[in-house]
Order: structure tokens, then C-alpha cells, then sequence
């Protein structure tokens, strides 16, 4: 039955993976907005479990995650305070992991799918 279980979340781990490669092919090209001049630090940790990679800019998602076990890595980057072009953030909870993305497109595909809509970036 062990056995069953780990198959079964691989394939449903691929085919996730598999529709987000599927939508990015299809997502068009987009203009993007002019950004803020000031910066928000980006955070970024990885899940020793998973191997995912995590990205945010509160630091009390940062904070709560470390003592869970996931490991901060610094900062990834500098996003814009605020920008013109929302990025959605979106949550597979199959196969435990996130998705970034601009496209209203995609993000209404992945929602259909089956992944958790968790707002803008």
C-alpha cells in the first residue's frame, strides 16, 4: 500500500509540473508596468523535505517557516514596493508546492486544476 501512496503522489507531483510547463509555453508575452522606485527584500528558503524553493517578502511567513524546518537562504532579491503588475501566487497542495506567475490566464488554469489561489505578490 506504502508503496501505492509514493506512486501515486509522484504522478500527481509530475502531471502538476507537467500543466504548469504546459502553460507557460502557452502563456503570451507581456508588457510589463513601470515599477516603484523604492524595494521590498525578497526572501528566500528552501524545504530540506521537498527541495523547494520559496520566495516572500513578510517576514513573519519567513520567520514561521524556520521554525518548521525550512531553511533561510538570504535574500533572493529586491522586488518593487509596489508595481502596476500583480504577481499571483498559487499553491499546489498535491504536490506541495508554488507557482508564480502574471498571467491572469494561467492563474485561472491552475485554479481549475486544482491549485490554491493565495493572492498577490
Amino acid at each position: 500500500m506504502a508503496k501505492h501512496s509514493i506512486l501515486t503522489n509522484r504522478l500527481a507531483a509530475f502531471a502538476a509540473s507537467l500543466a504548469t510547463a504546459v502553460a507557460m509555453i502557452a502563456v503570451p508575452q507581456q508588457t510589463f508596468a513601470q515599477d516603484s522606485t523604492e524595494s521590498v527584500a525578497m526572501h528566500r528558503l528552501y524545504n530540506p523535505n521537498s527541495g523547494e524553493h520559496f520566495y516572500t517578502a513578510s517576514e513573519d511567513e519567513k520567520n514561521s517557516l524556520v521554525k518548521v524546518g525550512w531553511n533561510y537562504e538570504g535574500v533572493g532579491w529586491y522586488a518593487p514596493k509596489s508595481s502596476s503588475t500583480p504577481v499571483y501566487r498559487l499553491y499546489n497542495p498535491n504536490a506541495g508546492d508554488h507557482h508564480y506567475t502574471t498571467s491572469t490566464d494561467e492563474r485561472g488554469m491552475l485554479i481549475k486544476a486544482g491549485w490554491n489561489d493565495e493572492g498577490t505578490g
